[in-house]
């Protein structure tokens, strides 16, 4: 579990002026948001830039940006 925890730390933990800390979003987070945003830019061999195929599969899109971010996560340990 501390390895886990390790590898999926904090990606922009703050410490304010009263020692308060605010861990934010997670890297796992922030690495799935970035693998989405890539998704959805349409600048790939697979075309999305159809609507609908993005209205009728938003759960796969957001499971594969995790599936992502975990495989990221996991090189990060080599």
């Amino acid at each position: 579990m501390i390895g886990e925890r390790m590898n999926n730390e904090p990606a922009f933990p703050i410490t304010d002026s009263h020692q308060h800390e605010y861990m934010g979003m997670t890297l796992r987070d922030y690495f799935a948001a970035q693998a989405i945003t890539g998704l959805l830019s349409g600048n790939h061999s697979i075309s999305i830039t159809d609507e609908n195929i993005i209205l009728r599969y938003p759960n796969a899109f957001a499971k594969f940006s995790y599936q992502i971010a975990d495989a990221m996560l996991e090189a990060r340990k080599q």
